[in-house]
């Protein structure tokens, strides 16, 4: 849906064209892009969030992955995007894994889990199209402005800004430093480290496109692993610090 128009709640879904590498990334824009694996009862706190955010709307794009196997959930995603103020939003559903996976005891389940990861993450790098990408995992709940406050760190040199939230996992952050150790203690102001999670980050969109993701490894692993061996320099916010 773009160009101000508005998906009514029973419409039925938005097909995109897939384009792997489009003619040029369009300079300054931005897509969030937010995956969402159904989980209702987070819904509302981040439809609350995305009403609230403080980036400005007339550069950003919306992307919403609806991979929920779930009518009602995707009925309430449908509602808010026909009531929601930004000028461009998409909605795709993509069939990615079980029902319910992104919750099960993740040792249980990790190589489904990463291909599933791998399959959306893929489907992003094929509809990109803005300079850059701000991706919000849906469990994971920011400061309103915390888009403003990553995108002001870029530079010719920086490519990668997060904010920081711990593991669901344990007390450790989802943020790790050159060795590979995630990170017990929270830091200050803006950090470089060896990657983090993609529950909140903006990226130069070139660096998603450049290479498929692997079904076999963590996505925000192996991308970190590439930025780091081409010499490029991710960071973190610490004052961004998010809720997960």
């Amino acid at each position: 849906i773009a160009g101000g128009e508005k998906m009514s709640a029973d419409n039925t879904l938005e097909t995109l064209n897939r384009s792997s590498q489009p003619t040029q990334l369009r300079a300054g824009e931005i897509t969030l892009f937010v995956p969402l694996a159904g989980r209702a009862s987070l819904w509302k706190q981040l439809s609350g969030f995305l009403n609230r955010q403080t980036l400005a709307r007339e550069r950003m794009k919306l992307i919403l992955l609806d991979t929920s196997h779930d009518q009602e959930f995707s009925r309430q995603v449908k509602q808010w995007v026909a009531d929601c103020d930004y000028l461009d939003v998409r909605l795709i559903f993509e069939r990615v894994g079980s029902a319910g996976l992104a919750d099960q005891p993740r040792r249980d389940v990790t190589p489904s889990v990463r291909k599933s990861m791998a399959q959306i993450y893929n489907r992003l790098r094929d509809v990109l199209e803005s300079e850059f990408v701000w991706i919000l995992e849906d469990d994971v709940l920011p400061p309103d402005d915390v888009g403003d406050r990553l995108l002001q760190h870029f530079d010719e040199e920086i490519v990668s800004v997060a904010a920081p939230y711990r593991s669901r996992f344990g007390e450790r952050y989802v943020v790790w430093d050159k060795a590979g150790r995630n990170l017990i203690s929270r830091l200050q102001g803006l950090t470089e480290v060896g990657g983090n999670g993609f529950g909140c980050v903006v990226i130069r969109s070139h660096l998603i496109k450049q290479r498929p993701f692997n079904p076999t490894q963590d996505c925000d692993r192996q991308f970190y692993e590439r930025l780091i061996a081409s010499n490029s320099r991710p960071f973190v916010d610490w004052s961004c610090d998010c809720h997960h």
